[in-house]
């Protein structure tokens, strides 16, 4: 990785490993990840993108952990499933359409 200095991926190491902590314990690693991002000088735009992509996989694991009282529920899931689905592609599109400094403010 040209570019980066070992300090840099240090920070990026123990800010990815806390916002795993924190998403495991109370959901909220973009409280640690986002802001690590941007401190590093990741433009807004790419450090929301990047977060986004790197917490599916703490839905994921919800879901799975969830499983049994998901039970019967199939319908709802179903009807969150496309609602978030809508709004995600909904919001990537209004995200990638403005230009960024609309999203910095």
């Amino acid at each position: 990785m040209t570019g980066l200095s070992a300090l840099t991926l240090l920070v990026v190491l123990v800010a990815g490993i806390g916002a795993g902590f924190l998403g495991y314990a109370v959901g909220a690693s973009s409280l640690v990840s986002y802001p690590a991002m941007l401190a590093l000088g990741i433009p807004p735009v790419v450090a929301n993108a990047t977060n986004t992509v790197g917490v599916i996989g703490t839905g994921i694991g919800g879901v799975l952990g969830a499983r049994a009282e998901l039970r019967g529920q199939r319908l709802r899931v179903i009807t969150y499933v496309l609602i978030g689905s809508i709004g995600g592609v909904v919001g990537a599109l209004l995200l990638l359409g403005f230009d960024p400094r609309v999203f910095e403010l």
